[in-house]
């Protein structure tokens, strides 16, 4: 078979870019990275640092000063506004990262970590349904 590629050989062919794992954010999305990163870099790591940042972030001039401009933008009540300003980053976070491990379960050598890993962002997930069911209801 004839190629419109004439610089690339037929075993540069076989190794297709979709074969190979992606890197950056993209391999994490793709699911092509392996369980132990998505689920200790990503999900663990990554709940540690937002944490780390909501619980700083909060206490500065910075967010008070963002939350009095978004009240008064807005119209909203101060409660509201502080929900919205906490939980949009948190729910950003969740949406991505659970996907994120639900993914990449697959690599690895032991179908019992596929399963583990899937159940705990099953249940991270029903858990974060339910307090933004809470928050809007």
């Amino acid at each position: 078979m004839i190629s419109n590629e004439p610089y690339r050989t037929p075993a540069a062919s076989a190794l297709d870019s979709a074969a190979l794992p992606r890197k950056g954010l993209l391999g994490y999305l793709d699911g092509s990275q392996p369980l132990w990163k998505a689920f200790w870099l990503v999900y663990v790591l990554g709940s540690l640092l937002l944490s780390l940042a909501m619980a700083f972030g909060v206490r500065t001039s910075l967010f008070v000063d963002v939350a009095i401009a978004l009240k008064r933008a807005i119209g909203l009540g101060t409660e509201t506004v502080l929900v919205l300003l906490i939980a949009t980053p948190i729910l950003g976070f969740v949406a991505f990262s659970l996907p994120v491990v639900w993914r990449c379960a697959d690599n690895t050598g032991r179908k019992l970590w596929t399963l583990l890993a899937r159940l705990c962002v099953s249940l991270h997930g029903l858990w974060a349904a339910s307090k933004l069911l809470g928050i809007f209801l």
